[in-house]
Protein backbone atom coordinates (compact mmCIF):
# COMPACT_ATOMS: atom_id res chain seq x y z
CA UNK A 1 0.00 0.00 0.00
CA UNK A 2 2.72 2.55 0.92
CA UNK A 3 4.58 1.79 -2.31
CA UNK A 4 1.50 1.99 -4.15
CA UNK A 5 0.94 5.54 -2.59
CA UNK A 6 4.25 6.81 -2.85
CA UNK A 7 3.77 6.00 -6.93
CA UNK A 8 0.53 7.73 -6.94
CA UNK A 9 2.28 10.79 -5.61
CA UNK A 10 5.19 10.66 -7.98
CA UNK A 11 2.89 10.80 -10.90
CA UNK A 12 1.41 13.68 -9.69
CA UNK A 13 4.49 15.52 -8.43
CA UNK A 14 5.66 14.74 -12.22
CA UNK A 15 2.18 16.17 -13.58
CA UNK A 16 2.39 19.14 -11.89
CA UNK A 17 5.69 20.03 -12.91
CA UNK A 18 4.83 22.57 -14.84
CA UNK A 19 2.87 24.65 -12.48
CA UNK A 20 5.82 24.24 -9.90
CA UNK A 21 8.76 25.31 -12.24
CA UNK A 22 6.23 28.26 -13.82
CA UNK A 23 4.77 29.68 -10.14
CA UNK A 24 8.08 29.45 -7.73
CA UNK A 25 9.87 31.74 -9.06
CA UNK A 26 7.69 34.10 -8.39
CA UNK A 27 6.93 33.57 -4.86
CA UNK A 28 8.10 36.94 -3.34
CA UNK A 29 4.91 38.76 -5.92
CA UNK A 30 2.95 40.67 -4.57
CA UNK A 31 -0.59 40.94 -5.73
CA UNK A 32 -2.22 43.88 -8.08
CA UNK A 33 -5.67 45.15 -8.49
CA UNK A 34 -8.50 42.47 -7.01
CA UNK A 35 -5.61 40.30 -5.97
CA UNK A 36 -4.36 43.00 -3.67
CA UNK A 37 -8.12 43.49 -2.86
CA UNK A 38 -8.10 40.07 -1.28
CA UNK A 39 -4.72 40.16 0.33
CA UNK A 40 -5.18 43.66 1.88
CA UNK A 41 -8.48 41.38 3.32
CA UNK A 42 -5.75 38.95 4.86
CA UNK A 43 -4.34 41.19 6.44
CA UNK A 44 -7.39 43.26 8.06
CA UNK A 45 -8.90 39.61 9.17
CA UNK A 46 -4.89 38.56 10.99
CA UNK A 47 -4.22 41.60 12.85
CA UNK A 48 -5.25 40.12 16.07
CA UNK A 49 -5.28 36.44 15.45
CA UNK A 50 -7.78 35.01 12.76
CA UNK A 51 -11.03 36.53 12.65
CA UNK A 52 -13.04 34.57 10.58
CA UNK A 53 -16.13 37.44 10.74
CA UNK A 54 -13.81 39.67 8.60
CA UNK A 55 -13.22 36.60 6.04
CA UNK A 56 -16.10 37.63 3.97
CA UNK A 57 -13.91 40.15 1.33
CA UNK A 58 -15.14 41.86 -1.32
CA UNK A 59 -18.81 41.20 -0.37
CA UNK A 60 -18.00 37.48 -1.50
CA UNK A 61 -19.48 34.45 0.50
CA UNK A 62 -15.50 34.13 0.87
CA UNK A 63 -14.81 32.41 4.32
CA UNK A 64 -14.39 28.40 2.73
CA UNK A 65 -11.12 29.31 0.47
CA UNK A 66 -9.80 32.27 3.12
CA UNK A 67 -9.64 30.56 6.03
CA UNK A 68 -6.85 28.25 5.51
CA UNK A 69 -4.85 31.33 4.09
CA UNK A 70 -5.39 33.10 6.64
CA UNK A 71 -4.12 30.69 9.00
CA UNK A 72 -0.89 30.28 7.21
CA UNK A 73 -0.41 34.01 6.79
CA UNK A 74 -0.85 34.59 10.12
CA UNK A 75 1.02 31.24 11.25
CA UNK A 76 4.04 33.08 9.37
CA UNK A 77 3.14 36.62 10.98
CA UNK A 78 2.69 38.26 7.83
CA UNK A 79 4.70 36.59 5.09
CA UNK A 80 2.79 37.04 1.76
CA UNK A 81 5.37 34.30 0.32
CA UNK A 82 3.61 31.44 2.75
CA UNK A 83 0.79 32.32 0.99
CA UNK A 84 1.73 31.80 -2.51
CA UNK A 85 3.61 28.75 -1.29
CA UNK A 86 0.52 27.30 -0.10
CA UNK A 87 -1.47 28.39 -3.36
CA UNK A 88 1.45 26.20 -5.20
CA UNK A 89 0.40 23.48 -2.81
CA UNK A 90 -3.25 24.14 -3.75
CA UNK A 91 -2.39 23.95 -7.52
CA UNK A 92 -0.63 20.49 -6.75
CA UNK A 93 -3.59 19.00 -5.25
CA UNK A 94 -5.57 20.40 -7.40
CA UNK A 95 -3.88 18.80 -10.20
CA UNK A 96 -3.44 15.80 -8.07
CA UNK A 97 -7.23 15.47 -8.53
CA UNK A 98 -7.87 16.29 -11.37
CA UNK A 99 -5.07 13.27 -12.65
CA UNK A 100 -6.86 11.26 -10.12
CA UNK A 101 -10.20 11.68 -12.55
CA UNK A 102 -8.48 10.74 -15.60
CA UNK A 103 -7.22 7.29 -14.03
CA UNK A 104 -10.51 6.47 -13.19
CA UNK A 105 -12.13 7.25 -16.65
CA UNK A 106 -9.61 6.32 -18.84
CA UNK A 107 -7.59 3.58 -17.46
CA UNK A 108 -7.47 1.66 -20.98
CA UNK A 109 -4.94 4.45 -22.05
CA UNK A 110 -1.17 4.71 -20.95
CA UNK A 111 -0.71 5.88 -17.32
CA UNK A 112 2.29 8.31 -18.83
CA UNK A 113 -0.07 9.90 -21.37
CA UNK A 114 -3.09 10.66 -19.02
CA UNK A 115 0.32 12.38 -16.87
CA UNK A 116 0.90 14.35 -19.57
CA UNK A 117 -3.03 15.25 -20.04
CA UNK A 118 -2.89 16.31 -16.53
CA UNK A 119 0.47 18.57 -17.25
CA UNK A 120 -1.12 20.34 -20.07
CA UNK A 121 -3.27 21.69 -17.52
CA UNK A 122 -0.95 22.31 -15.05
CA UNK A 123 1.00 24.18 -17.81
CA UNK A 124 -2.29 26.40 -18.73
CA UNK A 125 -1.18 30.20 -18.04
CA UNK A 126 -4.53 31.04 -16.37
CA UNK A 127 -3.94 28.31 -13.83
CA UNK A 128 -0.12 29.77 -12.75
CA UNK A 129 -1.65 33.89 -12.78
CA UNK A 130 -4.88 32.37 -10.13
CA UNK A 131 -2.03 30.88 -7.96
CA UNK A 132 -0.35 34.01 -7.61
CA UNK A 133 -2.69 36.90 -7.80
CA UNK A 134 -4.91 35.98 -4.57
CA UNK A 135 -8.28 35.60 -5.83
CA UNK A 136 -11.62 33.12 -4.76
CA UNK A 137 -11.97 31.39 -7.99
CA UNK A 138 -9.16 29.69 -7.81
CA UNK A 139 -9.88 28.14 -4.19
CA UNK A 140 -13.38 27.36 -6.14
CA UNK A 141 -10.98 25.61 -8.85
CA UNK A 142 -9.37 22.86 -6.48
CA UNK A 143 -12.55 22.20 -4.13
CA UNK A 144 -14.51 21.36 -7.33
CA UNK A 145 -11.44 19.06 -8.70
CA UNK A 146 -11.31 17.25 -4.98
CA UNK A 147 -15.05 17.30 -4.77
CA UNK A 148 -15.61 15.27 -8.27
CA UNK A 149 -12.41 13.20 -7.66
CA UNK A 150 -13.89 11.91 -4.38
CA UNK A 151 -17.47 11.39 -5.89
CA UNK A 152 -15.96 9.36 -8.41
CA UNK A 153 -13.48 7.26 -5.66
CA UNK A 154 -17.05 6.90 -3.50
CA UNK A 155 -15.06 8.72 -0.91
CA UNK A 156 -17.92 10.42 0.61
CA UNK A 157 -16.99 12.45 3.39
CA UNK A 158 -13.84 13.91 1.59
CA UNK A 159 -16.52 14.72 -0.55
CA UNK A 160 -18.51 16.53 1.76
CA UNK A 161 -15.82 18.54 3.01
CA UNK A 162 -14.50 19.65 -0.57
CA UNK A 163 -18.14 20.64 -1.65
CA UNK A 164 -18.35 22.80 2.01
CA UNK A 165 -15.31 24.85 1.03
CA UNK A 166 -16.55 25.21 -2.42
CA UNK A 167 -19.98 26.63 -1.46
CA UNK A 168 -18.07 28.87 1.15
CA UNK A 169 -15.47 30.02 -1.56
CA UNK A 170 -17.70 32.14 -3.19
CA UNK A 171 -21.50 32.42 -4.53
CA UNK A 172 -20.80 30.35 -7.97
CA UNK A 173 -19.75 27.66 -5.94
CA UNK A 174 -23.33 26.18 -4.80
CA UNK A 175 -24.25 26.44 -8.44
CA UNK A 176 -20.98 24.87 -9.36
CA UNK A 177 -21.36 22.03 -6.17
CA UNK A 178 -25.43 21.07 -7.26
CA UNK A 179 -23.83 20.99 -11.25
CA UNK A 180 -21.18 18.45 -10.18
CA UNK A 181 -23.59 16.17 -7.89
CA UNK A 182 -26.33 16.54 -10.48
CA UNK A 183 -24.53 15.16 -13.17
CA UNK A 184 -22.61 12.64 -11.43
CA UNK A 185 -26.01 11.34 -9.90
CA UNK A 186 -27.33 11.34 -13.22
CA UNK A 187 -24.53 9.79 -15.21
CA UNK A 188 -23.81 7.02 -12.85
CA UNK A 189 -27.22 5.92 -11.05
CA UNK A 190 -30.12 7.27 -12.53
CA UNK A 191 -29.21 6.92 -16.01
CA UNK A 192 -28.21 3.15 -15.51
CA UNK A 193 -29.83 0.25 -15.46
CA UNK A 194 -31.52 -0.91 -12.38
CA UNK A 195 -34.67 -0.45 -10.44
CA UNK A 196 -35.74 2.76 -8.53
CA UNK A 197 -35.69 1.18 -5.25
CA UNK A 198 -31.51 0.57 -6.47
CA UNK A 199 -31.20 3.78 -7.71
CA UNK A 200 -32.70 5.38 -4.26
CA UNK A 201 -30.60 3.33 -2.24
CA UNK A 202 -27.62 4.65 -4.35
CA UNK A 203 -28.57 8.05 -3.91
CA UNK A 204 -28.85 7.62 -0.25
CA UNK A 205 -25.38 6.29 0.19
CA UNK A 206 -24.39 9.95 -0.78
CA UNK A 207 -25.99 11.33 3.10
CA UNK A 208 -22.70 12.60 4.23
CA UNK A 209 -23.07 15.30 1.23
CA UNK A 210 -26.11 16.88 3.14
CA UNK A 211 -23.60 18.30 5.20
CA UNK A 212 -22.38 20.79 2.60
CA UNK A 213 -26.07 22.16 2.64
CA UNK A 214 -25.69 22.80 6.29
CA UNK A 215 -22.40 24.16 5.31
CA UNK A 216 -24.05 26.75 2.69
CA UNK A 217 -27.35 27.19 4.97
CA UNK A 218 -24.96 28.33 8.35
CA UNK A 219 -23.35 30.72 6.05
CA UNK A 220 -26.54 32.21 4.53
CA UNK A 221 -27.92 32.65 8.39
CA UNK A 222 -24.74 34.80 9.05
CA UNK A 223 -24.57 37.16 6.60
CA UNK A 224 -28.73 37.31 6.94
CA UNK A 225 -28.14 37.78 11.10
CA UNK A 226 -25.34 40.24 9.95
CA UNK A 227 -27.06 42.64 7.48
CA UNK A 228 -24.74 41.61 4.54
CA UNK A 229 -26.33 40.69 1.19
CA UNK A 230 -26.14 36.45 0.38
CA UNK A 231 -25.06 37.19 -2.82
CA UNK A 232 -22.92 39.38 -4.23
CA UNK A 233 -23.39 43.06 -3.82
CA UNK A 234 -22.20 44.61 -7.19
CA UNK A 235 -24.81 42.57 -8.09
CA UNK A 236 -27.46 45.60 -7.16
CA UNK A 237 -25.60 47.90 -9.14
CA UNK A 238 -26.34 45.72 -12.55
CA UNK A 239 -29.32 46.01 -14.95
CA UNK A 240 -32.07 42.96 -14.06
CA UNK A 241 -32.28 41.01 -11.48
CA UNK A 242 -29.98 37.58 -11.25
CA UNK A 243 -33.11 35.25 -12.18
CA UNK A 244 -33.23 37.63 -15.64
CA UNK A 245 -29.56 36.91 -16.28
CA UNK A 246 -29.90 33.41 -15.73
CA UNK A 247 -32.40 32.79 -17.96
CA UNK A 248 -31.39 35.55 -20.68
CA UNK A 249 -29.02 34.39 -23.43
CA UNK A 250 -27.94 35.72 -26.79
CA UNK A 251 -25.09 34.06 -28.70
CA UNK A 252 -24.19 37.57 -30.19
CA UNK A 253 -24.36 39.36 -26.73
CA UNK A 254 -20.40 40.97 -26.63
CA UNK A 255 -19.97 40.19 -23.05
CA UNK A 256 -20.38 36.01 -24.05
CA UNK A 257 -19.04 36.50 -26.82
CA UNK A 258 -15.71 38.24 -24.89
CA UNK A 259 -16.46 35.28 -22.20
CA UNK A 260 -16.57 32.44 -24.80
CA UNK A 261 -12.74 33.97 -26.61
CA UNK A 262 -11.56 34.25 -22.99
CA UNK A 263 -11.85 30.46 -21.94
CA UNK A 264 -12.06 28.63 -25.25
CA UNK A 265 -9.99 30.29 -27.87
CA UNK A 266 -7.25 32.44 -25.69
CA UNK A 267 -3.77 31.46 -24.98
CA UNK A 268 -4.19 28.31 -27.50
CA UNK A 269 -7.04 27.19 -25.76
CA UNK A 270 -8.52 26.91 -29.35
CA UNK A 271 -6.37 23.96 -29.85
CA UNK A 272 -8.17 21.49 -26.78
CA UNK A 273 -11.52 23.43 -28.31
CA UNK A 274 -11.31 22.15 -32.13
CA UNK A 275 -10.75 18.60 -30.74
CA UNK A 276 -13.76 18.90 -28.60
CA UNK A 277 -15.29 20.22 -31.68
CA UNK A 278 -14.32 17.32 -34.04
CA UNK A 279 -15.21 14.53 -31.01
CA UNK A 280 -19.04 16.19 -30.70
CA UNK A 281 -19.41 15.95 -34.64
CA UNK A 282 -18.22 12.38 -35.29
CA UNK A 283 -20.31 11.15 -32.57
CA UNK A 284 -23.28 13.00 -34.04
CA UNK A 285 -22.33 11.72 -37.38
CA UNK A 286 -22.34 8.73 -35.81
CA UNK A 287 -25.64 8.84 -33.96
CA UNK A 288 -27.53 10.07 -37.53
CA UNK A 289 -25.41 6.90 -38.99
CA UNK A 290 -27.16 4.43 -36.88
CA UNK A 291 -24.02 3.33 -35.69
CA UNK A 292 -23.85 1.98 -32.56
CA UNK A 293 -23.00 3.99 -29.76
CA UNK A 294 -19.31 3.81 -27.91
CA UNK A 295 -18.68 2.63 -24.73
CA UNK A 296 -17.54 3.94 -21.66
CA UNK A 297 -21.31 5.79 -21.34
CA UNK A 298 -20.86 6.85 -17.72
CA UNK A 299 -17.70 9.19 -18.23
CA UNK A 300 -18.97 10.47 -21.94
CA UNK A 301 -22.15 11.62 -20.08
CA UNK A 302 -21.11 13.10 -16.94
CA UNK A 303 -18.05 14.98 -18.82
CA UNK A 304 -20.75 16.53 -21.30
CA UNK A 305 -23.32 17.06 -18.59
CA UNK A 306 -20.84 19.15 -16.39
CA UNK A 307 -18.83 20.85 -19.17
CA UNK A 308 -22.29 22.04 -20.30
CA UNK A 309 -23.91 23.19 -17.06
CA UNK A 310 -20.55 25.18 -15.99
CA UNK A 311 -20.34 26.76 -18.96
CA UNK A 312 -24.15 27.67 -18.86
CA UNK A 313 -23.85 29.12 -15.43
CA UNK A 314 -20.47 30.62 -15.23
CA UNK A 315 -21.35 32.73 -18.12
CA UNK A 316 -24.61 33.81 -16.89
CA UNK A 317 -23.81 36.82 -14.69
CA UNK A 318 -22.18 39.67 -16.81
CA UNK A 319 -19.43 41.46 -15.25
CA UNK A 320 -15.85 41.80 -16.97
CA UNK A 321 -13.69 39.59 -18.97
CA UNK A 322 -11.68 38.35 -15.88
CA UNK A 323 -10.29 34.81 -17.07
CA UNK A 324 -10.29 33.89 -13.38
CA UNK A 325 -14.16 33.85 -13.40
CA UNK A 326 -13.92 30.40 -15.32
CA UNK A 327 -11.41 28.43 -13.92
CA UNK A 328 -13.83 25.81 -12.78
CA UNK A 329 -13.99 25.24 -16.89
CA UNK A 330 -10.71 24.73 -17.57
CA UNK A 331 -9.95 21.20 -16.41
CA UNK A 332 -13.36 20.46 -17.91
CA UNK A 333 -12.23 22.22 -21.33
CA UNK A 334 -8.85 18.99 -20.96
CA UNK A 335 -11.43 16.41 -19.83
CA UNK A 336 -13.62 17.05 -22.66
CA UNK A 337 -10.50 17.83 -25.49
CA UNK A 338 -8.89 14.42 -23.78
CA UNK A 339 -12.22 12.57 -24.23
CA UNK A 340 -12.53 13.85 -27.58
CA UNK A 341 -8.55 12.33 -28.51
CA UNK A 342 -9.32 8.92 -27.44
CA UNK A 343 -12.28 8.76 -29.68
CA UNK A 344 -10.44 10.40 -32.80
CA UNK A 345 -7.35 8.74 -32.49
CA UNK A 346 -6.14 5.39 -31.65
CA UNK A 347 -2.50 5.90 -31.62
CA UNK A 348 -1.49 6.44 -27.97
CA UNK A 349 1.46 8.04 -29.83
CA UNK A 350 0.34 10.54 -31.79
CA UNK A 351 -2.50 11.78 -28.89
CA UNK A 352 0.94 11.99 -26.48
CA UNK A 353 2.64 14.47 -29.35
CA UNK A 354 -0.53 16.07 -29.64
CA UNK A 355 -0.79 16.59 -25.95
CA UNK A 356 3.10 17.26 -25.70
CA UNK A 357 2.58 20.28 -28.08
CA UNK A 358 0.33 21.74 -26.12
CA UNK A 359 2.08 21.51 -23.21
CA UNK A 360 4.51 23.58 -24.79
CA UNK A 361 2.10 26.41 -26.48
CA UNK A 362 0.55 26.54 -22.50
CA UNK A 363 4.00 27.27 -21.54
CA UNK A 364 5.48 30.06 -23.73
CA UNK A 365 1.36 31.61 -24.00
CA UNK A 366 2.74 31.65 -19.49
CA UNK A 367 5.35 34.15 -20.65
CA UNK A 368 4.33 36.02 -23.61
CA UNK A 369 0.95 36.61 -25.63
CA UNK A 370 2.42 34.89 -28.69
CA UNK A 371 -1.52 33.38 -29.88
CA UNK A 372 -2.34 34.60 -32.90
CA UNK A 373 -5.96 33.80 -33.23
CA UNK A 374 -6.03 35.84 -29.28
CA UNK A 375 -4.00 38.90 -31.05
CA UNK A 376 -5.95 39.31 -33.94
CA UNK A 377 -9.57 39.03 -32.17
CA UNK A 378 -8.45 41.32 -29.25
CA UNK A 379 -5.41 43.84 -30.95
CA UNK A 380 -2.51 44.26 -28.57
CA UNK A 381 -0.82 47.37 -26.64
CA UNK A 382 3.17 48.14 -26.21
CA UNK A 383 4.32 46.99 -22.45
CA UNK A 384 7.99 48.00 -23.13
CA UNK A 385 8.85 45.82 -25.88
CA UNK A 386 6.38 43.36 -25.60
CA UNK A 387 2.77 43.29 -26.20
CA UNK A 388 -0.24 42.17 -23.94
CA UNK A 389 -4.08 41.32 -24.63
CA UNK A 390 -6.57 44.71 -24.88
CA UNK A 391 -8.84 42.97 -23.56
CA UNK A 392 -11.90 45.44 -23.04
CA UNK A 393 -11.80 46.01 -26.98
CA UNK A 394 -14.56 43.54 -27.45
CA UNK A 395 -16.84 44.79 -24.48
CA UNK A 396 -15.38 48.47 -24.29
CA UNK A 397 -15.73 47.97 -20.03
CA UNK A 398 -13.84 48.94 -17.46
CA UNK A 399 -10.66 49.58 -16.99
CA UNK A 400 -8.41 51.14 -19.72
CA UNK A 401 -6.92 48.01 -21.70
CA UNK A 402 -7.46 46.19 -19.09
CA UNK A 403 -6.72 45.58 -15.71
CA UNK A 404 -7.41 42.77 -13.84
CA UNK A 405 -8.60 41.55 -17.16
CA UNK A 406 -4.60 41.02 -17.82
CA UNK A 407 -4.07 38.51 -15.43
CA UNK A 408 -4.64 36.37 -18.32
CA UNK A 409 -0.92 35.34 -18.09
CA UNK A 410 2.26 35.85 -15.93
CA UNK A 411 3.53 39.45 -17.99
CA UNK A 412 1.35 41.60 -15.77
CA UNK A 413 3.94 40.95 -13.01
CA UNK A 414 5.98 42.73 -14.51
CA UNK A 415 4.05 45.97 -12.83
CA UNK A 416 5.52 44.66 -9.27
CA UNK A 417 9.38 44.50 -10.16
CA UNK A 418 9.07 48.14 -12.09
CA UNK A 419 6.93 49.24 -8.91
CA UNK A 420 9.57 48.51 -6.56
CA UNK A 421 12.65 50.26 -8.98
CA UNK A 422 10.83 53.31 -9.20
CA UNK A 423 9.81 53.08 -5.86
CA UNK A 424 13.72 52.29 -4.10
CA UNK A 425 14.94 54.94 -7.05
CA UNK A 426 12.89 57.65 -6.65
CA UNK A 427 11.93 57.56 -3.02
CA UNK A 428 8.52 59.42 -3.36
CA UNK A 429 6.81 61.12 -0.34
CA UNK A 430 3.79 63.28 0.06
CA UNK A 431 6.04 66.18 -0.49
CA UNK A 432 7.32 64.53 -4.10
CA UNK A 433 4.59 62.34 -4.78
CA UNK A 434 4.08 60.12 -7.77
CA UNK A 435 1.40 61.32 -9.85
CA UNK A 436 -0.45 58.58 -12.01
CA UNK A 437 -3.78 58.32 -14.30
CA UNK A 438 -6.78 57.60 -11.48
CA UNK A 439 -7.77 54.96 -13.39
CA UNK A 440 -4.78 53.12 -13.44
CA UNK A 441 -4.48 53.14 -9.48
CA UNK A 442 -6.93 50.33 -8.42
CA UNK A 443 -5.09 48.40 -5.63
CA UNK A 444 -2.31 48.69 -7.57
CA UNK A 445 0.14 50.84 -5.63
CA UNK A 446 -1.59 51.34 -2.43
CA UNK A 447 0.53 49.86 0.25
CA UNK A 448 4.08 50.88 0.52
CA UNK A 449 6.82 49.89 3.15
CA UNK A 450 9.07 52.08 5.17
CA UNK A 451 12.01 50.17 4.72
CA UNK A 452 15.22 51.47 2.99
CA UNK A 453 14.46 51.09 -0.08
CA UNK A 454 10.52 51.19 -0.15
CA UNK A 455 8.77 48.25 -1.82
CA UNK A 456 5.21 47.47 -2.22
CA UNK A 457 3.38 45.54 0.66
CA UNK A 458 0.29 44.61 2.63
CA UNK A 459 2.33 44.10 6.07
CA UNK A 460 0.42 46.30 8.19
CA UNK A 461 3.10 46.91 10.89
CA UNK A 462 5.51 48.30 8.64
CA UNK A 463 3.59 49.85 5.61
CA UNK A 464 2.08 53.59 5.46
CA UNK A 465 -0.36 54.44 2.65
CA UNK A 466 1.51 55.22 -0.97
CA UNK A 467 2.50 58.38 -2.02
CA UNK A 468 0.08 58.67 -5.04
CA UNK A 469 -1.53 60.72 -5.91
CA UNK A 470 -4.04 62.28 -9.71
CA UNK A 471 -3.58 65.57 -11.57
CA UNK A 472 -6.71 67.09 -10.13
CA UNK A 473 -6.40 66.96 -6.71
CA UNK A 474 -2.67 68.67 -7.16
CA UNK A 475 -4.50 71.13 -9.74
CA UNK A 476 -7.22 72.07 -6.54
CA UNK A 477 -4.96 72.26 -3.63
CA UNK A 478 -3.97 74.70 -2.16
CA UNK A 479 -0.22 74.00 -1.38
CA UNK A 480 0.30 72.13 -4.31
CA UNK A 481 3.78 70.23 -4.48
CA UNK A 482 6.71 72.02 -5.65
CA UNK A 483 8.35 68.45 -7.68
CA UNK A 484 6.59 65.35 -8.42
CA UNK A 485 6.74 62.68 -10.93
CA UNK A 486 4.12 61.59 -13.52
CA UNK A 487 4.45 57.67 -14.22
CA UNK A 488 3.04 56.50 -17.98
CA UNK A 489 1.14 52.94 -17.39
CA UNK A 490 0.39 51.44 -20.64
CA UNK A 491 -2.95 50.09 -19.65
CA UNK A 492 -4.57 53.61 -19.13
CA UNK A 493 -4.69 56.55 -20.79
CA UNK A 494 -3.47 59.42 -18.62
CA UNK A 495 -3.31 62.26 -21.33
CA UNK A 496 -5.37 64.49 -20.12
CA UNK A 497 -4.47 64.70 -16.82
CA UNK A 498 -0.77 64.68 -17.94
CA UNK A 499 -2.41 67.84 -20.02
CA UNK A 500 -3.88 69.35 -16.65
CA UNK A 501 -0.28 68.66 -15.12
CA UNK A 502 1.28 70.78 -17.54
CA UNK A 503 -0.61 73.86 -17.08
CA UNK A 504 1.07 73.90 -13.84
CA UNK A 505 4.27 72.10 -14.06
CA UNK A 506 7.26 71.58 -16.06
CA UNK A 507 9.09 68.63 -17.27
CA UNK A 508 12.64 68.56 -16.10
CA UNK A 509 13.68 64.87 -16.32
CA UNK A 510 12.43 61.86 -17.54
CA UNK A 511 13.51 58.02 -17.33
CA UNK A 512 12.65 54.99 -18.67
CA UNK A 513 12.84 52.15 -15.51
CA UNK A 514 13.15 48.18 -17.44
CA UNK A 515 12.59 44.79 -16.38
CA UNK A 516 13.09 41.92 -18.87
CA UNK A 517 11.58 44.12 -21.70
CA UNK A 518 8.89 45.52 -19.64
CA UNK A 519 9.43 49.58 -18.84
CA UNK A 520 7.57 52.31 -17.32
CA UNK A 521 8.25 55.41 -17.88
CA UNK A 522 8.36 58.19 -15.22
CA UNK A 523 8.53 62.06 -16.23
CA UNK A 524 9.98 64.35 -13.33
CA UNK A 525 8.15 67.41 -13.23
CA UNK A 526 9.10 70.77 -11.16
CA UNK A 527 6.60 73.63 -10.78
CA UNK A 528 6.12 76.82 -13.38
Amino acid sequence: MLQNLMRKTARCLVAALPLVIIALPYLFFTPLWDGAVYAECLHAATIKGVDIYRLNCAGHSSVGYMLPLALVYDYTDGAMWAVQLFNILLGVIAVGALLSILDFFYPETPRNERVLATMAFAAMPAIAAGVLNTNLDFGMLVTFLVLLAALLREQRIIAAVAGSMLVLSKEPGIAIWASTVGAYLLSTILRREGTLVTKIKKSLRLWPLALTLAAYGGGVVYRVTNNQPILWSFLEQKDGTLLSQMTSFSLFDPVFVGYMVITFIINFAWIPSLFIIAGVSMWLCRKALGYSPSPHPIRRELIATLFILLTYILTRYHTFLNVRYFLPLLPMLILASYHALVSLLSNARVRCCILSIMIVLFGISTFRTVDPVARRIFGTFQFGSHELLHITSLTKECCGKGRDQLVYNLQFTAFDNLLNQVLAELNPSQSEPLVMAQLANFYFLDWVTNTVPPRRSFAQREVNRSPVTYANPIRDAKAPPAKLYWVDIPYADGTHEYETLLESYSPTDQKTFTHHGYSLTVTTMARK
